[in-house]
């Protein structure tokens, strides 16, 4: 559970016009929903004995990652991820968007002397990099972090560009390689349903028997194309994806025009903080990503620790520059 404990303002009728009330405000909070210790109720419960008036908490939007073997990175993906239980952790995703805003709704009726706001911990993006047979396989940017506020329904949740989710999409010469696999499932299917027949020479008769050599070649043909236009499916390519690397501040964009457009609030996470580490065997790395805040625009604000003094915090910093 992360607590940042921030001022935050809002305007109150029972004032007078131009001020504002001061209210103790935590930000950033982690529940079970994802990767917390703790109940949405039980943080209710800590925010009260600690006099925080408004709680924000952000669970992960998403905890999916997926890694599909070339030319069918979609099917083998999906297929790796369902065989082996793994790559995706819990998050909103998985308790469900519509169940997340309900237990909002729950608790802040138990707790009246309470504002708990719903929102989410954007994940929109990371990237491969190595290969798994030459043993030097590496997640990249997994850790860098939007907080999304203010979404006003569960499919606004549910639809926050990532690469679980998908980025638009849009045309490409290589979507005519599916006009190709398209004609070879026909061939296939024609090669399979001709008929041949094998003669058997014994002595001075001569023997005709069906031959499923054609049948063998027709099958292999239809379900190998088969299989390249569902990894295909829709048969334009995602504006972003994990396999091309790093897309600097595109896909980050994306997410903020996103809530942007629907009149919510979104702040980088943690833009100064790198993030290391060793899970099933695979090195995780994201690198402090400061230069974020200068390459995307839009955004609302971002959190601001120790460490940014460096690059964020300092005079004549990314905190003057934005």
């Amino acid at each position: 559970m992360t607590f940042t404990f921030a001022a935050l303002l809002v305007a109150s009728t029972a004032l007078a016009a131009g001020d504002y009330l001061l209210v103790p405000t935590g930000i950033h909070f982690d529940s079970n929903v994802s990767g917390g210790k703790y109940s949405v109720e039980e943080l209710a419960e800590i925010c009260r004995e600690e006099g925080i008036e408004v709680a924000i908490v952000t669970d992960h939007d998403n905890m999916r990652v997926e890694y599909g073997v070339f030319p069918l990175r979609k099917v083998t993906g999906f297929l790796i991820r369902k065989l082996t239980g793994k790559g995706e952790r819990n998050s909103i995703s998985t308790f469900g968007a519509e169940n997340y805003l309900r237990l909002f709704e729950e608790v802040n009726a138990r707790y009246p002397d309470l504002i708990l706001i719903p929102g989410a911990e954007a994940v929109p993006f990371y990237y491969w990099e190595g290969s798994p047979w030459r043993g030097n396989l590496r997640l990249m940017r997994l850790h860098e972090h939007l907080l999304v506020i203010g979404l006003k329904s569960a499919e606004d949740y549910r639809r926050l560009p990532s690469i679980a989710n998908g980025y638009p999409r849009e045309f490409s010469p290589k979507a005519f390689l599916n006009v190709i696999w398209v004609v070879t499932t026909l061939i296939g299917i024609g090669i399979y349903r001709k008929r041949n027949v094998r003669r058997i020479y014994f002595g001075n008769q001569v023997f005709v028997v069906p031959s499923r050599r054609n049948q063998g070649i027709g099958a292999l043909i239809f379900l190998t194309s088969l299989l390249l236009l569902i990894d295909n499916y829709p048969f334009l390519p995602p504006r972003y994806d994990q396999y091309h690397g790093d897309q600097d501040g595109g896909p980050y964009q994306v997410l903020i025009d996103y809530v942007n457009q629907r009149g919510g609030m979104v702040f980088w996470a943690h833009p100064e903080v790198e993030q290391r580490a060793k899970v099933e065997g695979i090195e995780v790395y994201t690198p402090p990503y400061h230069e974020h805040l200068i390459k995307t625009h839009g955004y609302t604000g971002f959190a601001i620790f120790w460490e940014g003094m460096k690059y964020i915090g300092k005079p004549g910093g990314i905190w003057d520059r934005v």
